[in-house]
């Protein structure tokens, strides 16, 4: 039964640690390479050539209307995420998908302070290739106001957000080792008990007596080949004297 169920089940566990390891450490160098590494864009340049890995930007070379979706969690009346497409600067060819790169903000708490972010020839953002799905309540207000953009295919890029993964990181990654490690040592203790159980639980072997002779039909014991022996009793002597008798 340890064997079966405890065995297998400490090598899942450990399976699982390694593979949160394995994306805690990636989660990890991507934070670094997005904040040690920083890439000048054209707007156009970035919806044409998004990067493959997850990095910095610098964008410039856009334009940008006054329409924008904005979230307020707590209802205090300020912002707490605000989404604006910038268009490249130059004309684009077709008015219908069209594309435009997305600037996802946090805590911008009314038009002024977005109008004043935006007050600038270049925004600093941070490009991630895993977070390219805008939120659905921010995009469901784009979606109204900018009816023929191609969301799929518009870039997002994050101002204002940590620059490292919320969920994974080096708090996963050192319960991933801890955990791998419980996990191995208890697979290898759920080991041993099994053999420990398996010694225990075994029986001595007991030694059959030897089959006993098996009775005739008459239900007495089978007749012994030796050869008869004078006992001294009156058949003897009578038999004795009969083979003393002379021939006639």
């Amino acid at each position: 039964m340890i064997r079966r169920v405890l065995i297998p089940l400490s090598l899942c566990c450990a399976v699982l640690c390694a593979f949160i390891g394995y994306l805690s450490h990636r989660a990890i160098e991507e934070s670094k390479q997005v904040a040690s590494n920083v890439q000048e864009f054209g707007c156009r340049q970035l919806i044409d050539k998004k990067p493959r890995k997850s990095t910095g930007v610098v964008i410039q070379d856009f334009i940008y209307l006054d329409r924008y979706a904005a979230l307020d969690f707590d209802g205090d009346d300020k912002w707490d995420e605000v989404a604006v497409p910038v268009f490249p600067n130059q004309k684009q060819a077709s008015k219908a998908a069209y594309q435009s790169v997305i600037v996802w903000f946090k805590d911008v708490p009314n038009q002024e302070a977005l109008q004043e972010a935006l007050k600038t020839d270049k925004i600093r953002a941070d490009y991630w290739v895993a977070k390219q799905n805008l939120d659905e309540h921010l995009k469901s207000q784009l979606a109204i106001k900018f009816k023929h953009m191609d969301f799929e295919n518009s870039p997002v890029v994050l101002v204002g957000f940590a620059q490292a993964n919320p969920l994974l990181g080096p708090a996963t990654l050192k319960f991933s080792y801890v955990g791998g490690l419980g996990a191995l040592g208890f697979g290898a203790l759920a080991f041993l008990m099994s053999i420990v159980m398996s010694l225990l639980n075994r029986k001595p072997k007991i030694r059959s007596a030897p089959p006993k002779p098996t009775a005739n039909k008459a239900g007495l014991p089978p007749a012994r080949n030796y050869d008869a022996q004078p006992t001294g009793g009156v058949l003897d002597q009578v038999k004795s004297m009969r083979d003393r008798q002379p021939e006639t």
